[in-house]
């Protein structure tokens, strides 16, 4: 029974570790789904955590546009608030990792929207 158990804590153990190991700075190739416009591409900018470890994030639009934001991360979860225009909003990533590529993907939501939009950034091996 103790082998079992000690197993199966190390196979929860690399998911876990993962979460907090990941290096979130870098550059990221981004796709998503706006509510009101429909599918778009992001060039975006991941700034490595000042000490009270907030994150800068960078957005270039394929259509020209500009964003930015400011997040949190805790565990497997980024949170951000960004500016887009003159319009703001949150945004909410799972870090996760695919075929040897960082992932961050989730809804996010403008204010005074009523529908979520959803993007996803795949870190680029820089």
């Amino acid at each position: 029974m103790h082998i079992r158990r000690m197993l199966s804590l190390l196979l929860l153990l690399p998911v876990s570790l993962f979460a907090h190991c990941v290096d979130l700075a870098g550059s990221y190739s981004a796709h998503g789904t706006d509510p009101s416009t429909g599918p778009y591409t992001a060039s975006v900018q991941i700034s490595e955590p000042n000490e009270a470890g907030v994150f800068n994030i960078f957005w270039w639009f394929n259509d020209g546009s500009t964003s930015s934001g400011s997040g949190v991360r805790q565990d497997d979860e980024l949170s951000i608030i960004y500016l887009l225009g003159s319009s703001y909003g949150t945004q909410a990533y799972k870090i996760s990792s695919h075929n040897h590529h960082i992932l961050l993907s989730g809804p996010y939501l403008e204010y005074g929207d009523t529908v979520p939009g959803h993007e996803t950034l795949t870190k680029n091996h820089d």
